[in-house]
């Protein structure tokens, strides 16, 4: 038999208000210049952690990186591209406006082996673990009789 669920009017309120709420945290607005918080993948491997950002269009010269006391940083902007003739019908890529994304890494990472490649539009960041923060096997020995 099916459950019965009491109807809540402000249900459906509510999941609109965390949808706008997770929409103005995508973008704000700085006086009049637009920031997007920048949407990443980021992954866990035994040996690194990968993030991965979709940067189209942009120049690779314009995004700049930074790793500051365990904090990644990526920022650039994306270049305002007017069309020759005519009106905007649709805009709803982030067509201009600075783009900003900070992320606290949970492991520390071995600087000097950063790597960061810029293919077709895809940012994608290789953070590799330091020795410290791999995990360490230890193997059991036979007691010596």
């Amino acid at each position: 038999m099916p459950a019965v669920i009491r109807w809540n009017p402000w249900r459906e309120l509510e999941q609109l208000n965390r949808e706008w709420n997770e929409r103005a945290e995508r973008m704000a607005d700085n006086g009049g210049t637009r920031t997007y918080r920048l949407p990443i993948d980021a992954y866990d491997t035994d040996d690194a952690i990968v993030i991965m950002a979709s940067v189209p269009g942009v120049d690779p010269e314009n995004i700049n990186i930074n790793l500051e006391d365990d904090v990644l940083t990526i920022e650039g902007e994306f270049a305002h591209v007017a069309p020759e003739k005519g009106h905007a019908l649709i805009r709803e890529r982030a067509g201009e406006g600075r783009f900003h994304r900070s992320v606290r890494l949970n492991v520390p990472v071995d600087v000097d082996k950063v790597e960061a490649v810029f293919s077709n539009g895809i940012l994608t960041l290789t953070l590799p673990k330091a020795p410290e923060a791999k995990p360490l096997t230890i193997p059991v020995k036979k007691a010596q009789k």
